[in-house]
């Protein structure tokens, strides 16, 4: 997104000097001028859509793989209060996982992996079964290395 600005901003900028320059010199070079920055234009939009061709790819991937992110398995969700279900979707009404024919029940304190969320719950892994819990009853951590 910034990168686009960027590029927005210089050429403008660009297309402002050239303009400027164009109508302080002789006719006759104005029609080379225009043609000069008609390729320059070219270009520019060339290198916006490699840009943005990159940016593109850099949004599909994951949130942890893109640059300065940290990784998502290196936070933690903290259970905050006693008697917490694992449901199997975002939501209250959701079924829980079972364990043994039981409902997933997770005691104040338990930690969980953090996998992301989805409105107003986390997706987290506990004992290699993915689900969600309410973000009223957790809180994301970073694990301390």
């Amino acid at each position: 997104m910034i990168m686009k600005a960027m590029k927005k901003m210089i050429m403008l900028a660009a297309a402002l000097t050239l303009g400027l320059s164009a109508w302080a010199q002789a006719p006759q070079a104005r029609s080379s001028q225009k043609a000069g920055k008609a390729e320059m234009v070219q270009k520019e939009q060339m290198v916006n859509h490699e840009t943005v061709g990159k940016a593109e790819k850099m949004d599909a991937k994951a949130p942890h793989e893109q640059i300065g992110a940290k990784k998502s398995s290196s936070r933690v969700v903290t259970v905050t209060s006693s008697n917490v279900r694992l449901r199997k979707t975002a939501s209250s009404k959701a079924a829980s996982h079972k364990e043994g024919g039981k409902p997933i029940v997770l005691k104040k304190g338990a930690k969980l992996t953090y996998l992301g969320t989805s409105g107003n719950y986390y997706k987290v892994s506990y004992n290699g079964v993915t689900g969600y819990i309410s973000k009223k009853y957790g809180k994301v951590s970073y694990k301390k290395k």
